[in-house]
C-alpha cells in the first residue's frame, strides 16, 4: 500500500471513524475536530507506518484531508 493510501486509515483509526466517513474535502480542524497536538500525533504515526516525514512548515499549511494526502505523496517522492 502506498503511503498516501494509508493516510485515511490512520486518520480513521485515530478518530474512531470508518475510512468511508473521511472525505478529501474534510477540514482537519473544523470538520474532524483535530487539534494541533493531535495533528502532530497523526504525522508521527504516518512517519512510523510509512517512513514519510512531513516537514513541520509544510504540515502547518495543511487544512484538509486531501492536502494532507498530497503533502505525504510529495514527501514520498523526495
Amino acid at each position: 500500500m502506498l503511503p498516501k493510501e494509508r493516510v485515511k486509515p490512520i486518520l480513521a483509526e485515530k478518530l474512531g471513524l470508518e475510512v468511508t466517513d473521511i472525505d478529501d474535502s474534510n477540514l482537519l480542524v473544523e470538520d474532524l475536530g483535530l487539534s494541533g497536538g493531535t495533528i502532530a500525533e497523526i504525522l508521527e504515526v504516518i512517519r512510523e507506518k510509512t517512513g514519510v516525514e512531513v516537514p513541520i512548515d509544510e504540515a502547518k499549511e495543511v487544512l484538509t484531508v486531501g492536502e494532507l494526502i498530497n503533502v505525504v505523496e510529495e514527501n514520498t517522492l523526495e
